[in-house]
């Protein structure tokens, strides 16, 4: 079975064919359904790779039937990719958007239970920091019985050689009296301490759910602004566009995610990490060269996700429209801090564009626009020597 698999990454698809059929001539047991959907659901990638679909479709169907959910994510979400791509490839659109849509499903489930488990963990870390306080607060009662209890004994020691000890046991008295004191004093240095660590776990919590519902609202608001130009689009064409910009949106949650602090976003790492993602998608265009200027600059999250979204429709609209005819073309993305704030500039040595390039790419533009207006921004557009645009703005924390 992996030799097969090896094969048909390798596009070796005659040998992966007959690797699979030796492993499926072989005996196997009726109860070993998750195996035998493995078999099948590979055995249909190697047909549909090629181009027997009939053959691939029949093959895909007899796993789905086979198929278990209970619990196996991976290889429900490969079944199903398999069966989108086969009923893509014979033309079955509306079978394949049913596929599409469960695949979707799958991961957002995935997800879902992914964020439920992050949840249970700083609910976890919550009660055992709160269990802590417990126990904090049972070892200063204890210390202040030891103190009382310690007191008492001295008083008694006092009162039985008062007259031969006196000055010592004033001494001791004092000095006594100043460690009550300072540890008196540490206790409640601690007190404060463990409530502004509640309360700063507390307002987390709260960003952290926060963060979450606009996130979702503003994917919904791309999807609902995508699907206006959707006559113009293939479903591919669509998935595609929409895939990048939440890409975009992704990828600041993950700069977000391993920096020191949950607030701040380092954009010089957040825009090598999408000009990666960017030529990863654009294989068929290494004559476009796609340069970042590094500066190290840093945005609040309300301010980060509308500013890569910009940069990723404006980079992807010079991909497709600036280059056209040319055997060379580059992309300059640069984001620095001025005196009035923060600069944003993509430009290109392209074509340049006009009215009626405008009016086609309207929509791309359109959301670059209600971008800008929603950080208070400034666009300045410049088609003297290819397409210049420049957004000047201020890191603004938008009210919760």
């Amino acid at each position: 079975f992996y030799l097969s698999i090896c094969y048909y990454h390798l596009k070796k698809y005659d040998l992966a064919l007959r690797f699979i059929n030796e492993v499926l001539s072989k005996p196997l047991s009726s109860d070993n359904n998750f195996f035998k959907v493995q078999l099948y659901t590979h055995l249909s990638d190697i047909y549909l790779a090629i181009n027997n679909k009939l053959r691939a479709k029949q093959i895909i169907d007899t796993a789905i039937g086979l198929f278990d959910p209970v619990n196996f994510f991976e290889l429900e979400l490969k079944l199903y990719t398999t069966k989108y791509q086969v009923e893509q490839a014979m033309g079955n659109f509306e079978e394949a958007l049913v596929y599409f849509k469960k695949m979707s499903e799958i991961k957002d489930k995935n997800a879902i239970r992914m964020n439920q488990e992050k949840l249970s963990y700083l609910q976890a870390s919550f009660e055992i920091n709160d269990k802590n306080n417990e126990i904090k607060s049972l070892e200063v009662a204890q210390l202040k019985r030891e103190i009382v209890l310690k007191k008492q004994k001295n008083y008694t020691i006092l009162f039985a050689i008062l007259l031969i000890f006196a000055l010592l046991s004033v001494a001791f008295f004092v000095k006594n009296n100043k460690i009550i004191k300072n540890k008196n004093t540490e206790i409640e240095r601690e007190k404060l301490f463990t409530q502004k660590s509640l309360q700063e776990k507390e307002t987390l919590l709260k960003e952290i759910h926060h963060r979450v519902k606009n996130n979702m609202q503003l994917v919904i608001s791309l999807l609902k602004i995508q699907s206006l130009d959707s006559k113009k689009l293939t479903i591919e064409d669509f998935v595609e566009v929409s895939e990048a910009r939440i890409n975009s949106m992704a990828l600041i949650h993950e700069n977000l995610y391993l920096s020191e602090t949950l607030d701040k976003v380092s954009f010089k790492e957040y825009l090598n990490n999408l000009k990666k993602a960017i030529i990863d998608s654009r294989q068929g265009c290494n004559h476009i060269q796609l340069k970042v200027i590094e500066n190290e600059v840093c945005l609040d999250i309300q301010t980060a996700i509308p500013i890569g979204l910009i940069v990723n429709e404006l980079v992807n609209n010079a991909y497709k429209h600036a280059f056209i005819n040319k055997n060379y073309g580059k992309i300059e993305v640069e984001l620095k801090e001025n005196q009035s704030g923060f600069l944003l500039s993509v430009t290109d040595n392209g074509i340049g564009f006009n009215d009626n390039q405008k009016k086609q790419d309207g929509l791309g533009l359109e959301l670059v626009k209600l971008l800008v207006s929603q950080i208070k921004g400034v666009l300045k557009v410049d088609n003297s020597a290819g397409a210049a645009f420049r957004i000047q703005f201020q890191n603004i924390v938008l009210e919760t």
